[in-house]
């Protein structure tokens, strides 16, 4: 999922991630590459409580920095058990 999640509805991210986690495979993975500025963008905590409160298990994560993207985050989700 690449720059769209701070797009989407704030009280619909979680359905959102919810059913995704329903389409993977119970070993499946999410990637998710996500715009962190205050400007435009979601923040990391809010990223991950949305993640694992959804049931999803962090495998990595990390901030960057970049001159064109400015602040963002990358982090790779697992689906964890129904």
């Amino acid at each position: 999922m690449h720059y769209i999640l701070h797009d989407i509805n704030k009280y619909k991210r979680l359905e959102l991630i919810k059913k995704l986690k329903l389409m993977l495979k119970d070993d499946g993975r999410i990637y998710i590459r996500e715009l962190t500025t205050k400007e435009h963008g979601i923040s990391v905590k809010k990223i991950e409580n949305l993640m694992l409160s959804s049931g999803f298990k962090k495998i990595s994560s990390k901030e960057i920095y970049s001159l064109l993207l400015k602040h963002y985050y990358v982090g790779i989700f697992k689906r964890g058990n129904l």
